[in-house]
């Protein structure tokens, strides 16, 4: 994979093509110009090899202008080699009087400029070994060198002089040029880093400001999913209990009961919809406790092995060494499930492969579930709204778009990450970071409430209908809806209780101080006008301590039951409820009766 300090060496090299493309042709211009005035001169002088020195050079030059397909290597390398070649025949031929004794200096400049430091020594060391011959020749005969200017013989030391003078020069070029040149490029890469660095900044700020946004979105969301699961749940109250009721007075086979078994499912699908609405928007009161991952997951292949289609292959792989972590058995097996049926969906065009693995980071302490399948992918615009509560691709009718959403509100609220990739034609892959549990003891799974103990909970739903109690204990209802009342009412005095009704938590305040001691047990609604069922229960056991409360509520999130059990409650109510639930969180409750 490209970096951009690749990308950035890639530019200057062909920034340094560019640049050799110039001075090749502006050289080919220059050469023109000169060519024919100095092939002239010398053919006065006879100099035949310089003339051919001319031409060939003359010829390269215009070639490697011309040839913009070759390398930059070859180019530059031919361009420095002809221009050495060029030097090297004019000051055989006119010694340092000609233009040779320049061609030969400006050789390593080239090599500086096109090759750095390390070309312009190599050029720069050739330049000495080719003025030191030059004099050995000199030395052993003067008329070897610039033979056709006789005045012009040189002795050892003159020849001396003007050499060393050529290659102090052409390294102070070379040199200071391939300084300048690698300075240049240092900074050009140090700007390259700062602005990758910048770029993974700012590709940084932008995944944090995403997640700000969703989480912001999810949780003004979850407000308002929270106000319409208070109210929905209330009118299912009353429809789940009446049903029940009616159901049980109509004979086992009568087309009546079993039309409204199918109000009763239908009123649990709708249940069970609230609280998927619920868990996206992280509201979910379900207990959590050590689990391990892997068993859930392999529950989840095993069950999807009986249902998938044949032509798909189904991979599990649990290689986490120990996948305790933090959740509801519940809630993780929604996860799998959620992401598995979506694998599943994607590939019902074709054969495909659905793999399920567990993976352990011990880096970062966190037990990795990832789901991928190679179905027919997501386009980008579609990743970005995957998490988005009802977005759903499929056909109306056939989702609901809750699923991913799902996910997303129940990994978050146990504190983990869900990452989503995704292309077109070629998969997706979902990966669930969860934190591992610290610790080697697994912790078993708290009861929801006991008579022993106060602790705040949500009633059982396994709970059986207790025989009528003896002692008629006195039961207040509070609660804003008369819907609700009357069914709790019902529900209460058909199994021996006195009940109490009122609307708000004024009117209970009014009716305890009237009837001090007679009340045995509270159970109060969590949202009202003026008055919460919280503040309520302060009230009461602020002056009657030992009375129990039950707080109800159709939108049950964790912050309340904490908020329930710092206020003293008994124990939470989660609406719409069974009727055995109810009967036996006031029985936990109340307690055993006197003897």
């Amino acid at each position: 994979m490209s970096t951009p300090i690749d990308s950035t060496r890639r530019a200057l090299t062909e920034r340094r093509s560019r640049i050799l493309h110039r001075v090749l042709v502006a050289t080919a211009i220059l050469a023109g110009v000169a060519y024919v005035p100095g092939v002239w001169a010398a053919y006065q002088e006879e100099l035949w090899a310089v003339i051919a020195a001319d031409t060939l050079t003359y010829g390269i030059i215009v070639s490697l202008a011309l040839a913009r397909r070759l390398s930059y290597p070859l180019r530059a390398g031919a361009f420095v080699a002809v221009v050495y070649f060029l030097a090297l025949v004019l000051l055989v031929q006119l010694g340092a009087l000609g233009g040779g004794i320049v061609w030969l200096a400006v050789c390593p400049v080239l090599a500086a400029v096109f090759f750095r430091i390390r070309a312009a020594l190599a050029v720069l060391a050739l330049t000495g070994v080719t003025l030191a011959a030059l004099g050995v020749m000199i030395y052993l005969d003067p008329s070897l060198v610039g033979q056709h200017l006789p005045e012009s013989r040189y002795t050892p030391t003159s020849w001396l002089a003007n050499a060393g003078t050529v290659l102090f020069l052409a390294a102070i070029l070379s040199l200071s040029i391939a300084a300048l040149v690698r300075w240049l490029e240092g900074t050009l890469e140090d700007s390259a880093r700062t602005n990758l660095a910048l770029q993974r900044e700012a590709a940084e700020r932008k995944r944090l400001q995403d997640q700000l946004l969703q989480s912001q979105k999810m949780e003004a969301l979850g407000t308002l999913a929270g106000g319409i699961a208070h109210d929905f749940n209330n009118l299912l109250v009353p429809i789940l209990a009446n049903t029940r009721e009616v159901q049980e007075r109509l004979p086992e086979e009568s087309a009546e009961r079993q039309e409204l078994n199918e109000v009763a499912r239908s009123a649990e699908r709708a249940r069970e919809l609230v609280q998927q609405v619920l868990a996206f928007s992280r509201a979910s009161s379900r207990k959590r406790s050590a689990i391990q991952l892997d068993p859930l997951v392999e529950e989840v292949a095993a069950l999807l092995r009986r249902t998938a289609s044949s032509s798909i292959e189904l991979v599990c792989r649990t290689e986490a060494s120990d996948s305790r972590i933090h959740g509801n058995s519940g809630e993780l097996h929604q996860v799998v499930m959620n992401l598995a049926t979506n694998g599943l969906r994607a590939m019902e065009s074709g054969p495909g492969t659905l793999i399920l693995t567990t993976a352990e980071n011990k880096e970062n302490d966190t037990v990795t579930l990832q789901v991928s399948d190679t179905g027919s992918g997501m386009a980008p615009e579609v990743v970005e709204r995957a998490f988005d509560p009802f977005f759903t691709t499929r056909e109306p009718g056939e989702g609901t778009g809750l699923g991913l959403a799902t996910v997303h509100g129940i990994v978050t609220s146990m504190g983990g990450q869900v990452e989503l990739e995704s292309e077109v034609g070629a998969g997706t892959t979902v990966r669930v970071h969860l934190p591992r549990l610290a610790g080697t003891q697994p912790v078993a799974e708290p009861p929801h409430s006991t008579s022993e103990s106060p602790e705040v909970g949500n009633a059982s739903r396994q709970g059986t209908v207790p025989s009528e109690a003896p002692f008629h204990p006195r039961v207040l209802v509070v609660d804003d809806d008369p819907s609700v009342r009357r069914v709790v009412r019902r529900l209460l005095e058909r199994n021996g209780h006195r009940v109490v009704e009122v609307a708000d938590a004024s009117t209970a305040l009014a009716t305890l101080a009237r009837h001090s001691g007679s009340v045995d047990l509270v159970i109060t609604d969590y949202a009202m006008p003026r008055m919460s069922g919280i503040e309520l229960a302060k009230e009461v056991l602020r002056t009657f301590p030992d009375l129990p409360v039950v707080l109800a509520s159709g939108f049950l999130d964790p912050s309340l039951v904490d908020r329930a059990r710092e206020a003293g409650v008994f124990a939470t109510l989660d609406k719409p409820f069974e009727q055995a639930e109810l009967l036996e969180l006031v029985r936990q409750a109340l307690g055993p009766p006197p003897r």
